[in-house]
C-alpha cells in the first residue's frame, strides 16, 4: 500500500510540474499535495502554505520598519510564476527619502516546494540582494501620485492568479493606513503595465548601480 501511494504521489506531482508548473494555482496545488501527504505520514499538523508564502515574502522583500523613525510611502511587489520575486519601496527617514530595492536570488515558490518536499524542519534560508539610495522629494511625490492613480482607477476585481506575473501596488497615507491593488499579468499598454515596467527597470538599475531618478520622473507623470 505504501509503495502504491508513493508511486501515485510521484506521478501526480510529475504530471503537474510538466503540464502547468508555471501557473501559481498549480504551484499551490503541488504544495498542498506534498504537504498533506508528507505531514499525514509524519503525524505533523499541515501548514497553511498560502500564509507561509506571504510570511516569507514579507520577511524578505518588505520587512517591518521602526515606524517611529521610518515612514513607508509606496511599495511595489512583483511575483513571477517561477522566477525570483522582487520589490521596490520608497521610505522617508527624517527629511530624506530613499528608494529600496530587494531581489530574491531564487524563486520563493520553488524554494518552498523543495523545502516541503524534503520535509525539512529547519527554517527556510533565502538570499536577498538589497540596494538603497537617496531620492528627491520630486521623485517620491511622482511615485506616490502614480501609485495613487492606479489604486483610484482600479475598476475590476482581482482574478485568480494565472500563468504570468502578479504585481502589487501599495501606498501608505499619513495615518499609516495601507491601500493596495493586485494585478495579474496586466494587459499591454495599461497604466498598471506601464508602471510595473518602470518599477522593474528601477530594480534592474539599482542592481547595476546605474539608477538615475531623472530617467523616471517625467515617465511617472
Amino acid at each position: 500500500m505504501t509503495i502504491y501511494m508513493n508511486t501515485t504521489m510521484n506521478t501526480v506531482i510529475l504530471y503537474l510540474r510538466k503540464t502547468i508548473f508555471h501557473n501559481k494555482v498549480a504551484c499551490f496545488l503541488i504544495f498542498f499535495i506534498v504537504a498533506e501527504w508528507g505531514y499525514s505520514q509524519s503525524g505533523k499538523k499541515p501548514v497553511d502554505l498560502s500564509l507561509l508564502y506571504r510570511s516569507e515574502l514579507k520577511a524578505h522583500l518588505f520587512p517591518q520598519v521602526d515606524t517611529l523613525k521610518i515612514k513607508e510611502v509606496v511599495l511595489f511587489l512583483a511575483e513571477p510564476s517561477s522566477n525570483p520575486e522582487y520589490s521596490i519601496r520608497v521610505i522617508d527617514i527624517d527629511n530624506q527619502s530613499f528608494i529600496e530595492g530587494r531581489l530574491l536570488e531564487k524563486s520563493l515558490w520553488n524554494e518552498l516546494f523543495q523545502h516541503l518536499k524534503g520535509q525539512n524542519d529547519k527554517p527556510l534560508s533565502l538570499n536577498v540582494s538589497f540596494f538603497s539610495i537617496p531620492v528627491s522629494k520630486e521623485f517620491k511625490n511622482s511615485m506616490m501620485k502614480a501609485f495613487t492613480n492606479i489604486i483610484h482607477n482600479k475598476k475590476f476585481e482581482n482574478d485568480m492568479p494565472v500563468d504570468g506575473i502578479t504585481y502589487q501596488f501599495w501606498i501608505f497615507d499619513k495615518k499609516e493606513r495601507i491601500r493596495s491593488v493586485e494585478v495579474n499579468t496586466p494587459e499591454t499598454g495599461t497604466i498598471e503595465d506601464s508602471l510595473a515596467i518602470l518599477c522593474s527597470c528601477m530594480v534592474n538599475d539599482l542592481k547595476s548601480q546605474s539608477f538615475d531618478e531623472l530617467k523616471y520622473i517625467d515617465r511617472l507623470k
